[in-house]
């Protein structure tokens, strides 16, 4: 559904961890959108 990411990788380890944080809480958020949306349309 969503583009892979081809990101170059990175040379310092910490903005990396950041990165994948980062990464981590954004598909934290798609999920529970997804899965917020699924519950509403299976209400109707």
């Amino acid at each position: 559904m969503f583009p892979e990411r081809r990101d170059t990788p990175r040379k310092n380890p910490a903005k990396e961890e950041t990165q994948r944080s980062n990464e981590l809480a954004e598909l934290r958020m798609q999920v529970e959108l997804l899965r917020n949306f699924l519950s509403e349309a299976g209400r109707r």
